[in-house]
């Protein structure tokens, strides 16, 4: 029976860009993608299968497979013959997929942990998916492998433990049976435990509703009448758990209602204060009630510092799962937040139970109490540890404030004879420079390594005039070459030279000079090296879930690649005061960013959490902790092979950053205000061709 054309949807081109060591996994994926496509589509022919392979990956592979060498044909079963189809993948298999690096894969494997949101039937089938890059062996010893790795790094220690104690006998199959049920229990128990859990934020509407007035149920008493002690409905008067059953009306002073629904009738003209029967006293005015009452409950928020650092001692909190930032206050009874903070916390929809305060909160030498807008209940957490605090929103603009208790909880505040001081050691710009001067002066040289430009014998070499340097530049341009050659990144030349290439001066804002040579004609022998440059957006997933941020900046970064003594030749350049040619890497080369580019992913792929596109290197980590170890590793790393950085271009320890047009924080990223302003401020379109 002939085979039918099926309407399959296109597969998406291959990419052929991003970290070379995901390349053999993305290309394994993708081709049995392509086989399940051609499978659908019913092809049959072969030589109609390898152009639709070379069709749907794209032009970058379609490059790639013209420069490719025909990869020996090996039967694997007796009979099997060869063809086109068969030819081209196996070339293309040979290129994506090369032996693999099994010790790097197994320590992939190690790594990789449960994530908070996941369950184990995902991490398991994350785990199989490493594991088949990591030549375990056979099926069961793998299982084993994977086992292993789930008691060592899920999230429940529950789980964990209960898997332990079934020994030898324990297998990958119970390990997921053991899973769900317990997975199923606790989301079974939680529901049944708290049915009535508010997690999220009550907004007022009116000035008459309260940030505490209890929301209908679907449990609820269905009734027409109103709550003669709130003036809702839903609910009877005698229910306990109307919000209004125990609070102080603000009009008469008498508990049991609010004041929205007191019957209470105030004589016009009486300023007089009336007793209230508990202790306490009101004073009218012009009919309105001001009370005036003296708690237990009272507390008190201290702040003292200085015009010089408004910033000292702010640290990065989650508050209900929202990102901010608080000051460490020793001296404060209670957590404060201001009404602009609390509008923030509510719009990025944190979790908390909110309710009317009757707390009076004093600041640090006053008479009168701050304006308490209310008060909510929500978790605060800081690295690893959670806990449940009270916060106190405040009418006004200030600091959020943690106070003495929340901060001793949390670990980040101790208080005795001998310490009264948050629990902190960062590493700092200044300690790098102690630790590693080597690192922090100079222009520093690849350790063993040169460079290589590789040119093609074909085209002839092209010597090219000179152009004429200014005058006013002159005095410059001859400082400027003394100082490269005393730092060694250029040499004279002398005898004949085939290469020659014209120079261009740069005037920079600060009134030095760069000089550039035009390279031009040179690159059109240059054979450049096919290593892929990682995208943004591949930079920005490895960077997810990190909130802390070091941008090191290479000092001229270029000039620390040393080239070797045959490809130096095609770099010689001449002015006023002779001929000279490069001995390190330059700019100019076509091939230099990918040269300089696969160079330093060799020299990082040792450190976990640093990020390059070109020069810029990017440490990040969850947390100042792990942020530190990944930087100090970073620089160790860097002192070990020679390189130098530029000291003022870098930015230590950044809650949010800026990079390749990107707004980056521990919030999630977002685009430039550069960029939003060139958008917003764009011209109207006046034609029908603009639009």
């Amino acid at each position: 029976m002939a085979a039918v054309n099926v309407d399959v949807a296109p597969l998406p081109q291959f990419d052929c860009s991003g970290d070379p060591t995901s390349i053999t996994p993305r290309w394994k994926r993708w081709k049995k993608a392509f086989q399940f496509y051609i499978d659908g589509k019913g092809v049959q022919n072969n030589d109609q299968k390898k152009a639709l392979l070379l069709h749907s990956a794209g032009m970058d592979v379609q490059d790639i497979f013209d420069t490719l060498d025909n990869v020996p044909f090996v039967a694997t079963v007796e009979g099997e013959t060869d063809n086109v189809y068969k030819q081209a993948m196996r070339n293309l298999d040979a290129y994506f997929a090369p032996k693999g690096n099994v010790p790097y894969e197994r320590h992939i494997f190690r790594s990789l942990k449960q994530d908070t949101a996941e369950t184990v039937d995902q991490y398991v089938s994350r785990l199989k998916k490493q594991a088949l890059n990591c030549q375990f062996g056979a099926e069961d010893v793998r299982n084993e492998m994977i086992r292993d790795q789930v008691i060592d790094a899920c999230q429940s220690n529950h789980l964990r433990k209960k898997l332990l104690q079934q020994g030898d006998d324990l297998t990958l199959d119970t390990v997921l049976d053991m899973a769900r049920a317990l997975e199923a229990v606790e989301m079974q128990s939680k529901r049944m435990s708290k049915p009535d859990e508010v997690n999220h934020v009550t907004r007022s509407k009116s000035p008459k509703s309260r940030p505490h007035q209890m929301e209908t149920r679907p449990d609820s008493i269905p009734t027409g009448k109103l709550c003669y002690r709130c003036g809702q409905r839903g609910h009877l008067s005698k229910d306990p758990k109307c919000p209004a059953h125990n609070a102080e009306c603000r009009k008469c002073g008498k508990i049991g209602h609010w004041a929205n629904v007191c019957k209470t009738k105030l004589h016009k003209g009486r300023n007089e204060p009336r007793s209230m029967g508990n202790g306490r006293k009101s004073h009218r005015k012009s009919g309105k009630v001001n009370q005036v009452e003296t708690s237990s409950d009272d507390e008190y928020a201290f702040i003292l510092r200085s015009n010089n650092n408004l910033n000292s001692g702010l640290i990065d909190v989650r508050i209900g799962g929202v990102l901010t930032q608080c000051l460490i206050d020793s001296g404060s009874t209670a957590n404060v937040v201001d009404e602009d903070t609390w509008k923030y916390l509510k719009k990025q929809k944190i979790h908390a139970m909110s309710e009317r305060s009757t707390k009076r909160l004093y600041p640090y030498g006053a008479k009168d109490p701050l304006t308490s807008i209310g008060k909510f209940l929500a978790t605060v957490e800081i690295a690893d540890r959670q806990i449940e605090a009270e916060f106190i929103v405040v009418k006004g603009t200030g600091r959020s404030i943690l106070g003495k208790e929340t901060a001793e909880k949390l670990g980040i505040l101790k208080v005795g004879l001998n310490v009264c001081a948050v629990s902190t050691d960062k590493l700092t710009i200044e300690d790098i420079q102690k630790r590693h001067p080597s690192v922090c002066s100079g222009i520093g040289k690849l350790k063993n390594y040169q460079a290589k430009i590789h040119i093609d014998p074909n085209v002839k070499p092209v010597a090219q005039h000179s152009r004429r340097v200014p005058f006013a530049m002159r005095e410059k341009l001859e400082a400027k070459i003394q100082e490269l050659l005393k730092d060694d990144i250029i040499e004279p030349v002398e005898g004949p030279t085939p290469w020659l290439s014209p120079l261009v001066i740069i005037p920079k804002p600060s009134g030095d000079i760069r000089i550039c040579v035009d390279m031009r004609q040179a690159n059109m022998a240059v054979i450049r090296e096919r290593h892929p440059i990682p995208t943004i957006d591949e930079v920005l997933q490895r960077m997810n879930n990190s909130n802390v941020f070091t941008k090191i900046d290479l000092k001229v970064a270029y000039h620390q690649l040393e080239l070797e003594e045959k490809s130096r030749e095609i770099t010689t350049f001449s002015c006023h005061l002779g001929i000279f040619r490069y001995k390190r890497l330059m700019f100019g080369i076509s091939s230099a960013p990918e040269l300089f580019q696969h160079v330093m992913q060799q020299i990082m792929s040792e450190c976990e959490g640093v990020e390059n596109i070109s020069d810029d290197l990017i440490v990040h980590g969850n947390g100042d902790q792990e942020h530190d170890v990944r930087l100090t590793k970073c620089i160790e790393t860097l002192a070990k092979h020679g390189l130098t950085i530029n000291v003022p271009k870098c930015l230590i320890r950044l809650t949010e950053l800026e990079y390749f047009g990107h707004h980056i924080s521990g919030d999630g990223i977002r685009p430039t205000e550069d960029r939003v302003k060139a958008v917003m401020e764009a011209r109207r379109p006046a034609t029908a061709a603009e639009v």
